[in-house]
């Protein structure tokens, strides 16, 4: 009978077939003395993706913690990463997009071991180093120190971003059922990772570096306009603010709102969609923040005269 696992990892992707074969390396990699359950989620991709899966699995001794799935039809990332949280029986949840991939071979031993040793934790994260689509590095995601434990409040209000592929989470009863009050087309790290910190709990960091994040023109951010992506940025603040405004600090957030939909009103003044930019104005003026003139300033000339 086969074991429970007790590591789950989520592999979504879509058009990674030039680099999904690392992907699926480091986590083949993984020396793990517990069963590990891993699904790739393919949203229905033109190119080669089933065929990069089929031949990075021949011959490999691990290849039995691989499951493949392609999509019928093209879901989107959050459905289809929500799609794959529904597959998945784990005590932990670790996630690496399909572009991106693990360096070190004891990077979930190494993860489990801090929250089985932190049970005040439910979030562990690490530092990653860039690359782009050459597999060139370019820096480091944190280059400077990282406080050891961060509660939500601070975690909403700092600079500090847990990257997907950095991620291992407690999946718990109770977080599988709150994740449900995150609407589907927000599901997603930026939105996941603060629900897990709800109830007291703590992400907690390592500065290893086991994982490598990349950068390159075919990244699913990389194929939606400007607007689209502020569009789902501030949908995803607004979601912060509707669950957490009375009790945490959010006034970085509302900054961030505010200079999003001043985006969004500069970029449809110049496509002439004034009835948008009206709507986006009403919305501002709700907020009780202003931006400095010289951010305003520098926003005009980029948006509304580049």
């Amino acid at each position: 009978m086969k074991s429970a696992p007790k590591v789950s990892i989520s592999v979504i992707t879509y058009k990674h077939a030039p680099f999904l074969s690392q992907t699926i390396e480091g986590i083949l990699a993984q020396e793990a003395d517990f069963p590990i359950q891993c699904i790739i989620s393919d949203d229905h991709s033109p190119d080669q993706t089933e065929q990069v899966v089929g031949e990075s699995l021949i011959g490999q001794p691990n290849r039995e913690r691989i499951s493949y799935v392609k999509q019928a039809s093209n879901l989107g990332m959050s459905k289809n990463f929500a799609w794959t949280l529904e597959q998945l029986d784990g005590n932990y949840l670790a996630i690496c997009e399909g572009d991106d991939y693990w360096t070190d071979p004891n990077k979930l031993k190494k993860q489990i071991d801090l929250l089985e040793a932190n049970p005040d934790c439910s979030v562990s994260f690490h530092n990653v180093k860039i690359v782009d689509q050459e597999d060139q590095e370019k820096g480091l995601i944190y280059t400077e120190p990282v406080k050891s434990k961060i509660g939500l409040c601070e975690y909403l209000s700092s600079t500090v971003y847990a990257k997907t592929c950095s991620l291992l989470i407690r999946l718990t009863d109770d977080l599988r059922s709150r994740i449900k009050e995150i609407p589907l087309e927000l599901l997603c790290d930026a939105t996941l990772v603060p629900l897990c910190l709800e109830k007291g709990q703590y992400c907690i960091y390592s500065e290893d570096i086991m994982a490598a994040y990349r950068v390159h023109s075919g990244g699913v951010w990389s194929l939606v306009s400007e607007e689209k992506r502020l569009e789902d940025h501030l949908k995803i603040a607004n979601f912060k603010l509707q669950r957490y405004a009375d009790i945490c600090d959010l006034s970085d957030i509302l900054s961030t709102v505010k200079a999003i939909l001043f985006k969004l009103i500069l970029i449809n003044l110049r496509k002439f969609q004034l009835i948008k930019s009206k709507a986006y104005m009403k919305q501002s003026k709700q907020l009780n923040v202003k931006l400095p003139w010289k951010q305003k300033a520098r926003l005009i000339k980029r948006y509304l005269f580049s």
